[in-house]
């Protein structure tokens, strides 16, 4: 009713910020009114935790501001020796893979987690020459086996086996291995 006290409704709708399109009357006029909210989508900072990876060029990545429902942009490509780079997710250990096209639904500040596959590098073995590789001898490693243990080849009559080399360099147990490697026996 007339110069009855008006209390205008506070409206929510998730990741948004409103106003009034005009500042509302405290107290009802002679006359009808009409109010619309006005939607502004929030901004949010998200951060990456880089589980190790480092930027292709060595840029910091530590945050970048994003946009409720708008798509995150340009996400950074990491790189860590040993492993695929498998992108962005909403979690540590699983959650959603988050590209630069997927829209911003989370209405808080909030932490990206890079992912890694570690890289299966093959291990070959030549220069036998008529010995028996030893079965244990691995074929295949991953930077998450930490070392490798290699054992001698057997059944060479007359010659001792003097370590496995690749190239000039010789491998040992306890060595870690970076690249697909063809380790050679010298007698």
């Amino acid at each position: 009713y007339y110069e009855a006290p008006i209390v205008a409704p506070a409206p929510v709708k998730k990741g948004y910020s409103f106003h009034w399109d005009k500042t509302p009357e405290s107290n009802m006029p002679d006359h009808n009114l009409s109010y619309t909210a006005k939607w502004t989508a929030n901004q949010y900072n998200v951060f990456f935790e880089r589980n190790g990876g480092t930027t292709e060029d060595g840029s910091d990545i530590s945050a970048k501001t994003v946009t409720y429902a708008e798509a995150y942009g340009e996400l950074p490509t990491l790189t860590k020796t040993g492993y695929t780079f498998d992108g962005w997710y909403t979690d540590a250990k699983e959650g959603e893979l988050v590209t630069d096209t997927a829209k911003v639904t989370r209405d808080q500040h909030h932490t990206l987690y890079a992912h890694f596959t570690p890289i299966t590098y093959q291990i070959r073995y030549e220069n036998m020459e008529g010995a028996e590789n030893a079965q244990d001898n691995p074929t295949e490693f991953t930077v998450e086996n930490n070392t490798i243990t290699l054992h001698n080849p057997q059944n060479k009559t007359g010659y001792t086996f003097d370590g496995w080399y690749d190239g000039t360099t010789e491998v040992g147990n306890g060595d870690m291995i970076t690249k697909p490697v063809t380790l050679k026996a010298k007698w």
